[in-house]
């Protein structure tokens, strides 16, 4: 296997998942991703710093990991930190082709490219066969890189196939997050401030996802196949902070002050998990509550390095 982004939190988990079943990982990271993720299972991979906007050193990469399945989660950031337009293009579309490209050398090799719910315009039940329309650059240029993934499937026939994720949340989450910024501001005594709570997310807990990603790689399905790993709920965030302060017995305000927004923000977002059930026999199994209280575990035994944490 070969999982680029694999010191995020979902390529992360996704590696744990593997190794613990057996399957050898080569993982393709940044020099400054968190490898703190990856400790653990650290002696059981095999970690490569390569530039995925480099075609000849991808081949090489390619042809010394020799794939069965690359599982392609490697992004640039939404917000924060703000990145160029260049930057966004650079990552999503340049790194993705020179994978794909490099993949034309080892024909069988599946490839599952996860997309972003920032691809859709805002609105509720997105369907894998509904228009692009992002309102955003990242979205733009993540749904940029599916027409290519899209495209090497029909010119070329490759195995690719496109995993769309909606908001993934869970243990390890980087501090800035909804999630862990909610329970740490908690923990700390002080009132959490919200925007807009009317604001929806379609909530998925990452352990949930990493079993959808390793369904896609052993089920059978025809190449081009897209397929959303959402909850198929839209939550409004001032909902989702209320839960975390009702779990934790936290006795602080919500500070909810209207104030200007992002032109680029999406308000509103949830999917349809039909074809998710259909193909994959997947659907969420953590409920919004379980999650929660895993995340809220997870940062209570590791409040020292939340500051820390990228």
């Amino acid at each position: 296997m070969l999982v680029t982004g694999g010191t995020g939190l979902v390529g992360a988990r996704l590696c744990h998942r593997l190794v613990r079943e057996g399957d050898a990982v080569t993982v393709l990271a940044r020099p400054e991703g968190g490898r703190w993720r990856l400790a653990e299972i650290a002696s059981s991979l095999t970690v490569v710093e390569q530039d995925m906007t480099d075609l000849e050193g991808v081949r090489v990469l390619m042809a010394r990991a020799r794939p069965e399945i690359v599982f392609h989660l490697a992004c640039s950031i939404f917000n924060p930190p703000v990145l160029t337009a260049t930057d966004h293009l650079d990552v999503n579309v340049r790194g993705t082709l020179c994978l794909l490209e490099a993949l034309r050398e080892h024909p069988g090799c599946r490839f599952i490219y996860t997309s972003s719910a920032a691809e859709f315009p805002p609105g509720n039940d997105m369907r894998e066969d509904t228009r692009p329309g992002p309102i955003n650059v990242y979205g733009a240029m993540k749904s940029c890189a599916s027409v290519l993934v899209d495209a090497y499937a029909r010119i070329y026939g490759q195995d690719t196939m496109r995993a769309m994720l909606f908001t993934v949340y869970g243990p390890g989450e980087a501090p800035h997050r909804l999630v862990p910024s909610t329970i740490l501001t908690a923990m700390q005594g002080r009132s959490v401030h919200i925007r807009d709570g009317s604001v929806q997310r379609d909530l998925v807990f990452v352990e949930d996802i990493v079993d959808g990603l390793c369904r896609m790689g052993v089920v059978d399905l025809a190449p081009g196949t897209v397929i959303n790993l959402c909850s198929g709920v839209g939550t409004p965030v001032r909902h989702v902070v209320e839960e975390i302060l009702r779990l934790m017995g936290a006795r602080v305000a919500i500070d909810e002050r209207p104030s200007a927004t992002r032109p680029d923000e999406i308000k509103i977002v949830s999917g349809d998990n039909t074809r998710a059930r259909e193909l994959l026999g997947w659907q969420p199994q953590w409920s919004l509550a379980d999650g929660l209280k895993e995340s809220i575990a997870w940062c209570r035994a590791h409040e020292c390095m939340l500051g820390e944490v990228t």
